[in-house]
């Protein structure tokens, strides 16, 4: 690899503009008709599109594997449920039986969640 060279440019003469876009950055002096003399340095095209990618890999990756999981419960958690549903049918219990049964999992399962939530932040 080769070293790239260090610019020290005093501020008061110059603007800097930096274009993410097409990836050029330019520098501009100051005159004192206004006129300015624009100057172009092209990046290292290669490692700021590798640096780019890193930084987008990296999020949509756990979106990815976070969208995954939720799906992927989803569907095993209705699954076990549906074989409930159709386990009590054919012990033959009537509809009503069934969602009260279902009702009071639920129930019972926000009271878990609330205590634990409390218990969690007491400590």
């Amino acid at each position: 690899m080769s070293e790239k060279p260090e610019i020290q440019l005093e501020l008061t003469n110059y603007e800097l503009a930096i274009e993410d876009d097409k990836m050029v950055t330019s520098l501009q002096q100051k005159k004192e008709n206004n006129e300015h003399q624009e100057v172009n340095v092209q990046e290292n095209l290669k490692s700021s599109e590798l640096k780019k990618e890193n930084n987008n890999v990296a999020p949509m990756r756990n979106f990815y594997v976070i969208s995954f999981g939720y799906i992927f419960f989803t569907l095993t958690d209705s699954g076990l449920r549906m074989i409930v549903l159709l386990e009590l049918y054919d012990r033959h219990f009537n509809a009503l039986q069934i969602s009260i049964m279902f009702t009071l999992y639920e129930f019972f399962g926000v009271i878990i969640n609330l205590t634990g939530g409390i218990i969690q932040n007491r400590q």
